[in-house]
């Protein structure tokens, strides 16, 4: 009698593991922060968010300049490669549908993109020697006290190989960046600053002046011979 109560207790452990071998994968609740932003000049389209099995999330009439979300980051669900049931990839797609009875024009086809866990990113939308793609940066910034902010550089201008940026009293200095590149954050004290975006032989092409806050993280750009800025 023994010996069967045992034989059975093996049986039920073993087809509980087959059993729990066989159950779906549930999908990841894994979070993600994401900043999205438009430096395309002159053009308006929409922005999907394909998640792999689940719906779609659109953002309509993006236009230069806009930020998703407007301040701070958007909390999304965070992906990855896709397991055996399809959870966890994300598509990123543009596109333009000027009315309503046309099929969108894709602007940009879709692509790949990997939102890490516990991570804060930022995907921006450029152009890229007459091709629409997203270059994302990790944005890891930290402010030492209440008069510092964080500032970063990106050459999004497909006209200059390298680019700079520096304000006028020299207390920003981020040089020889090259095209499609970010720089890291460093740190400033908080202030009223001209800012400048310098080609590779240091001409000034365009020039910013703002109240530059503490405890805020800002991110300067190059589009074409354009200086501009978001703070994430």
């Amino acid at each position: 009698m023994r010996r069967l109560i045992a034989f059975s207790l093996i049986a039920a452990v073993f087809l509980a593991i087959g059993c729990k071998k066989d159950q779906p994968t549930p999908p990841s609740t894994d979070r993600t922060l994401l900043h999205i932003v438009s430096v395309v000049p002159n053009d308006t389209f929409n922005v999907t968010f394909d998640y792999y099995n689940a719906d779609d999330v659109v953002i309509k009439d993006f236009v230069f300049g806009r930020n998703f979300p407007i301040v701070g980051y958007a909390d999304m669900l965070a992906s990855g490669q896709p397991d055996a049931y399809g959870n966890g990839k994300l598509y990123l797609s543009a596109s333009k549908q000027p009315f309503l009875n046309e099929k969108p024009d894709t602007v940009m086809p879709p692509r790949d993109l990997i939102l890490e866990k516990d991570q804060k990113s930022t995907v921006c939308i450029a152009d890229s020697a007459g091709l629409i793609r997203f270059l994302k940066t990790k944005d890891e910034f930290s402010f030492p006290n209440d008069t510092t902010n964080a500032v970063r550089f990106i050459n999004l201008s497909n006209t200059q190989a390298t680019a700079s940026l520096s304000s006028s009293n020299g207390n920003i200095a981020i040089s020889n960046i090259p095209f499609w590149t970010n720089s890291a954050y460093s740190n400033f004290p908080h202030g009223q600053y001209d800012m400048s975006l310098k080609d590779s032989n240091g001409a000034v092409l365009s020039t910013i002046s703002l109240w530059i806050s503490g405890n805020t993280a800002y991110t300067f750009f190059a589009v074409g011979n354009t200086l501009g800025y978001f703070t994430n």
